[in-house]
Order: structure tokens, then sequence, then C-alpha cells
């Protein structure tokens, strides 16, 4: 394929704002973009990471077959060498999220983000939502959320963004009284777990739905079965969408659409691949196989070839 010379860390905005219009990217120049970002991503942490600096001691990355034969990243990774994939000083840092594998005494998974990080995904969610939520709808967010950084916060952020009105709720505040605050605040849309937004539906009795005027639910964090989303949809009569996210991707994957047919991914920040689980080769039809992702656009903690362990295709 053809190579593309890398961008310096300073001039990749510049060369997006001037070659690109990142709204109506058509394949062929989506994929230019991505190789130029992974090829920036790529030197940069070779620059400021000693990790990366080691790892990628015999790569270059100047075309898309040079990517492919890069190694790949997973959770043991940033257990043991997490502090030593950091790209930015400790002054830098916005947010520290820490993931506990239940069942285990394994050093906790630790993710660094900068502010830039972070706005980075409210742009995602301000844009994400547009497709789910009118402006001046109140949206019930289930998701944690008090703390600065938090995803209910970057969410919020994001809503009040095109003038939706976000309504943060303590989720250990369930049933009834989160039934009442709903009725009270005539909630028109939810950000909810699966487990989260069944629960409440089936607690709910025929008089509080009807007395809910909610519009769509959105379910995150976990896996919805098809059963249950028909579930949501013959108890509240609302369009129930799905977002795909974890917090190595910076909390954003891909969102569903009203014609619900798969995700939209976050492709400006993010590059995907789909491998088969075994031998690490790439799968481009519509056979099963392991979600991979290289983020494009972090400062903090910047993560190629990730392998995130969840099933997908294309």
């Amino acid at each position: 394929m053809q190579s593309i010379n890398p961008l310096s860390p300073t001039s990749l905005d510049a060369w997006l704002k001037e070659k690109l219009n990142l709204a109506s990217l058509q394949p062929q120049a989506l994929a230019t973009y991505q190789l130029r970002a992974l090829q920036h991503t790529f030197h940069y942490v070779k620059e400021h990471s000693p990790f990366y600096r080691k790892l990628y001691n015999n790569y270059q990355l100047e075309t898309w077959q040079d990517f492919a034969a890069l190694p790949f990243l997973g959770e043991n990774d940033l257990r043991q060498f997490g502090t030593q994939m950091l790209c930015v000083g400790q002054e830098d840092i916005h947010r520290i999220v820490s993931l506990d594998t239940s069942g285990t005494t394994d050093t906790p998974k630790r993710l660094y983000f900068t502010q830039a990080d972070q706005q980075l995904t409210v742009d995602f969610f301000h844009h994400g939502m547009m497709s789910i939520v009118q402006p001046r709808q109140k949206v019930l967010i289930l998701l944690p959320g008090p703390r600065p950084g938090s995803v209910g916060d970057l969410l919020a952020q994001g809503l009040t963004r095109f003038d939706a009105k976000p309504l943060l709720y303590d989720a250990r505040g369930f049933a009834a009284p989160l039934l009442r605050f709903m009725i009270e605040n005539q909630v028109e849309a939810m950000v909810a777990s699966p487990v989260q937004a069944l629960t409440l539906s089936r607690l709910a009795t025929p008089a509080q739905r009807a007395a809910i005027p909610l519009k769509s639910i959105l379910l995150s964090v976990d896996y919805a079965a098809d059963s249950l989303l028909a579930a949501l949809r013959q108890l509240w009569h609302a369009d129930i969408f799905q977002h795909y996210g974890m917090t190595e991707m910076g909390l954003g994957g891909g969102v569903d659409c009203a014609a619900h047919c798969g995700y939209h991914l976050r492709e400006a920040d993010l590059y995907f691949e789909i491998i088969n689980p075994i031998n690490g080769q790439p799968i481009q039809d519509e056979t099963e196989g392991e979600i991979v992702f290289s983020t494009l656009t972090r400062q903090a903690m910047p993560l190629l070839r990730y392998r995130t362990g969840d099933t997908g295709h294309w």
C-alpha cells in the first residue's frame, strides 16, 4: 500500500484541518487519516514512553503492512508496565481509573487520561447522543457520575452542548425513590446498564410507566441480549439504543442509531481491527473474531493494537 510520511505531534491537527473534512470522510480519506494518525502515535509513544521505546525498537511504521506487524498489547501489559506507558508528566494527568479483576489478587489495571483526552470523549458523547436525544429533553443518567471526569460527568457535559438536560442520579437509591424522581422530572430519555434498565422496568407498575414520558433508552456498560431489548420495548414503548465502549478506549467506542444495524464507530479517535484470536490474522468479512483497537489521538496513555477480549464482526 501507499506510504505516507509521518507527521510531528504539533502538525497533526493543522494537517487535518487543511486536508480533511472529518464530517464527510469517504473510506479512502478516512484510511489516509487513520494511517497518518497511527504514524503520529507510533512516533509519539517511542519518543515519550520507555515501554514503547523498548517494544518498538526494531519496528517502523510507514505502511499498513508495517502496522499489521506491530505486536499486540493486552491487559497484562497495563498491569505490569502501566506507568512506563505514560507519555505525559503526572502534572498533566486529569483522571486515573483503576480496574480491579474480580476473583484474583493481580495488580489492577490503571488507565490515565489528560483533560484533552477526556474532552475527546465528551465530543463523542455529544455527537452520539444527538441521534438518540432531542434538545431540551430530560435525560436520566444512571452511570457513575458525581466525580469530575467520571463517565456520567462526561456524558452530562456532552448532553449540555446541544441543550439537552442531564439528570445525574445515584443508582444506589433505586426502585421507588427513582421512579418518583422520573415522574416528578418527566424523564424522556435514560442511560443505564441493561440490568439497571430491566430491573427498574419490572419494578414499575403500569401506572408509573404511563406517567413517565420515556421515549428512548441507551444501554451501556454490558452486553444486552435480544430478549432483554424486546422486554424493554414492550414495557416502555420506547426506542432502545446500545453503546459499546470500555475504559481502555476512553469509555466511548461505538453507538447505535435508529437503523439498529450495528455501531457507528468512533473512527476519528480509534482504529478498529477484528482478528482471528488464535493466529492474530485480520478478519475482513462477517466472520466473528476478537476486537482490537488503537488510539489515534490519546495523549496520556496511547494504546496500539490492544486486544479487548471482546467478540464482534464487521
